[in-house]
């Protein structure tokens, strides 16, 4: 299903008809004593099987890595996400425009207060990459969350 301009401003859902995906994923990962490193690469092709067309939101490629350790109680895990460039229908013409891809880090750290109780950090787009994933919708720029979890 993509959207259909029907007129300027106005999306409506539609069927696409026919699509054909093809890809592959691969993921790995090494355990070095306290230190687990790892990543993946999606590799997806997705197109309208009668136009040929790329469908929308469909990145062809994405690549993340992580690496997660713990020192003495604190845990972390520092991770990023590649998504090549993509397509989404523009609200406006309805034409097929071209989104273009980013990088993003994060980082999470984690650290138990108590027995059932664990004090969480996260740190998203460390480097503030500016990113959208949909067209007229940026992602939000750095951002940081603090949270208190209790286990019961």
């Amino acid at each position: 299903i993509e959207n259909q301009v029907i007129a300027a401003g106005t999306l409506s859902p539609k069927n696409t008809g026919r699509a054909v995906a093809s890809g592959f994923e691969i993921s790995a990962w090494t355990l070095l004593k306290k230190t687990k490193l790892g990543g993946e690469l999606d590799y997806l092709v997705n197109k309208n099987a009668d136009s040929g067309q790329n469908l929308i939101l469909s990145p062809e490629t994405q690549i993340s890595f992580f690496l997660e350790t713990v020192f003495h109680s604190l845990s972390m895990r520092l991770q990023t996400e590649t998504w090549a460039s993509y397509f989404d229908r523009s609200i406006s013409t309805g034409q097929m425009t071209q989104i273009p891809g980013w990088t993003v880090m994060d980082m999470f750290l984690n650290h138990p207060l108590f027995e059932h109780l664990n004090l969480s950090f996260a740190f998203l787009n460390i480097t503030d990459q500016s990113r959208v994933l949909t067209l007229g919708y940026p992602e939000p720029p750095r951002s940081y969350r603090v949270s208190i979890m209790g286990i019961f």
